[in-house]
């Protein structure tokens, strides 16, 4: 019976502890709430890596000591905050978080520590500001995804900006022409298809976003422009007394050109000839130290060079060509 007592009162005790906590929890919470409010937070400026808040406190038995600001990008899974400041003064009302990411939603903590004048208590809490967003900068990541040799079209991607509403990207010829500028109305929006390319001609491609606002779209600077273009395509091919002939049309735009030829037509290739970019035909000697056979077949393709920010860039391998049938053969 004694222990059945005991049990009893230890589950009583408990009980009113229980109780207890619940109502101090209850009580914190009020306290918050009635203590300390932010009547105002809200993004005022942003620019492509910086994001100004601004807030307005209003107390009720309540001292202010400090303010904290601290992000996360909104589409982090982990929701994981970095502190950009923390101990501000009670009477600070804004803060500028810089070195942040261009076109790109956060969320926005400010935080608060306070001392409750009714019990002498400290307590810190924090309140949000959601889809605060830098300004869309530069868009990165701009390359030739692919070059659709048959199709006489250009795939070009980039990576997107969370921030933008749109993007307009712009293919310009060798001779600084305008070839065609496409327009995304979605900030998710990655890949452009740029049609009727001329596969011996030489393409820079640049890209701007934008965002929509009142005074209408506001855009960011161009990107850096890259330079596309394609193997050059040949015009003949020839056995003449054990030499091979090839012939190719220019490359508008090229720096040079380099021949290649295999007796595959999937591997072993090798270079036998660099020629310069005002030149269209090379005569091979040899290949493999041999002379070419009249009643052999051979596989050749030209290789693109273009000189770009100090480096020589390649054309990739689309497709060869053989001496017997003059057939164009896609490499797979």
């Amino acid at each position: 019976m004694k222990s059945i007592r005991k049990i009893r009162t230890l589950a009583a005790f408990l009980f009113v502890m229980l109780i207890a906590a619940m109502l101090n929890t209850r009580d914190v919470k009020a306290e918050q709430k009635s203590s300390v409010t932010l009547k105002e937070k809200k993004q005022i400026a942003n620019t492509s890596d910086s994001i100004t808040v601004r807030w307005a406190a209003a107390c009720t038995e309540a001292e202010i000591i400090s303010f904290s600001v601290s992000y996360s990008e909104r589409y982090d899974q982990t929701q994981t905050y970095t502190t950009a400041v923390s101990g501000l003064s009670p009477e600070t009302t804004q803060y500028t978080i810089k070195g942040l990411q261009p076109g790109t939603l956060y969320y926005i903590r400010i935080g608060i520590e306070y001392k409750s004048k009714i019990n002498d208590k400290v307590y810190s809490f924090g309140e949000y500001i959601e889809d605060a967003g830098t300004s869309v900068g530069s868009v990165t990541g701009l390359k030739q995804e692919k070059w659709l040799y048959f199709d006489h079209q250009l795939k070009v991607a980039w990576k997107s900006q969370y921030g933008a509403d749109g993007y307009e990207v712009e293919a310009r010829n060798s001779k600084g022409e305008r070839h065609q500028l496409q327009k995304f109305t979605h900030g998710y929006s990655q890949k452009a298809i740029f049609t009727n390319i001329k596969n011996e001609m030489v393409y820079t491609v640049r890209i701007r976003s934008y965002q929509n606002g009142k005074g209408g779209k506001t855009y960011s600077s161009w990107s850096k422009p890259i330079v596309c273009f394609a193997q050059a395509p040949v015009k003949t091919l020839k056995i003449k007394y054990g030499k091979l002939i090839v012939k190719w049309k220019k490359v508008s735009g090229a720096n040079g050109y380099r021949i290649f030829v295999s007796t595959k037509p999937g591997k072993g290739y090798k270079m036998v000839k660099e020629v310069s970019a005002g030149t269209a035909s090379a005569k091979i000697a040899k290949f493999n130290g041999k002379k070419f056979k009249a009643g052999k077949n051979y596989y050749v393709y030209v290789q693109t060079l273009k000189k770009a920010d100090g480096k020589v860039l390649t054309s990739s391998k689309l497709c060869n060509w053989d001496t017997k049938k003059m057939q164009c053969r896609q490499f797979k």
